[in-house]
């Protein structure tokens, strides 16, 4: 699996919009969510149970390209 710049699934919950969130793709194409703040804190699971509704760990980050709002 490689770490990949590319945005989270939209059914990702919170991780969608956190700036720890990275996205993993397997060799078979499978996008997974990784928490960037398992790797320093246990309380947070490395590929977090989907979609993420509550996480003290949260931040925002900066919002998704091709999202409404942009300059089209």
């Amino acid at each position: 699996m490689s770490t990949v710049e590319q945005a989270p699934p939209p059914n990702a919950g919170l991780c969608a919009r956190c700036q720890h969130v990275r996205t993993v793709v397997s060799a078979r194409g499978s996008v997974f969510v990784l928490c960037g703040r398992s790797r320093e804190d246990p309380r947070y699971a490395r590929y977090p149970r989907l979609p993420v509704t509550r996480c003290e760990g949260f931040e925002a980050g900066p919002p998704p390209t091709g999202e409404a709002g942009s300059a089209d």
